[in-house]
């Protein structure tokens, strides 16, 4: 198993799988006029990467570790 390619692979799939999330429009945060800069980047950002974390934990493991042992099977027949 490459470790490397599994990490990568999993950073990538939790990034696009929270995309959707994080560009969200709507969120309430977005409507309060004394909203601090910080508060609306945590509303959107931290909130977006959090929500099902659970979930997309598991769908970005299951990629990297498949990801990770193609990787390796292809180097080792070389």
């Amino acid at each position: 198993m490459n470790l490397k390619a599994f990490l990568i692979s999993f950073i990538l799939v939790y990034i696009v799988l929270s995309a959707p999330a994080i560009v969200g429009i709507g969120l309430e945060i977005e409507w309060v006029s004394e909203a601090t800069w910080i508060q609306k980047f945590k509303g959107t950002v931290i909130d977006g990467l959090l929500e099902y974390f659970l979930l997309k934990a598991v769908i970005a493991s299951i990629v990297g570790f498949v990801v990770s042992i193609v990787k390796a099977r292809g180097r080792s027949s070389h």
